[in-house]
């Protein structure tokens, strides 16, 4: 748990930094910020130097994004996986962290489809809660709007490597990788 809280009071003042306190009137305002978007996919993990996945199967969730006024966000996740092998069960994992976009520069946002981010936070997994497993992860995503499919810019592509730091002294370290599509229902 002192990871977990080390992370976030390290996160708070870095994310103060890269706002502009010319915008910081409108941090609050609802319509300009939240981002709530529905992702499904396929993901894998395993024990930190293991080369056998632990688990792995596809995954449909939601998240809740909270992007403020440059590159930096916090968001809340939560999954449900279905395994691709019986046995394994299925798994749910929660996310809360924080990103910030190091690709494309803020100036470029609406004009490069990509974005690189990086961030980290606590994670959360288990099979019938989200209790089993507690952890702070840190992670690097990259993402695509696919505009040749949807003009709006809804729906997405992305790719997410995140190592999680076990927070018990029982329990290892472990990495894991997700690809698949995002869907933005807000806004």
């Amino acid at each position: 748990m002192r990871k977990l809280s080390g992370v976030f009071l390290f996160l708070i003042p870095v994310l103060l930094a890269v706002n502009s306190p010319a915008h910081a009137a409108g941090v609050l305002d609802v319509s300009q910020h939240l981002q709530l978007s529905a992702l499904g996919g396929y993901e894998s993990f395993k024990a930190y130097s293991s080369t056998d996945p632990a688990w792995q199967g596809g995954v449909l969730g939601g998240a809740a994004t909270w992007a403020f006024n440059g590159p930096a966000s916090l968001y809340a996740l939560y999954t449900h996986g279905f395994p691709a092998k019986k046995v394994d069960g299925h798994v749910n994992e929660a996310r809360v962290a924080a990103n910030i976009c190091v690709y494309p520069p803020a100036a470029q946002f609406g004009t490069i489809n990509e974005r690189l981010f990086i961030g980290g936070g606590g994670l959360w997994l288990g099979s019938n809660s989200i209790h089993t497993h507690m952890a702070t992860e840190g992670h690097v995503t990259l993402a695509r709007a696919l505009p040749e499919i949807d003009k709006q810019k809804r729906l997405g592509a992305f790719v997410n490597y995140a190592h999680a730091f076990a927070s018990k002294a029982d329990e290892k370290d472990f990495d894991l990788l997700r690809a698949g599509l995002e869907w933005r229902i807000h806004p």
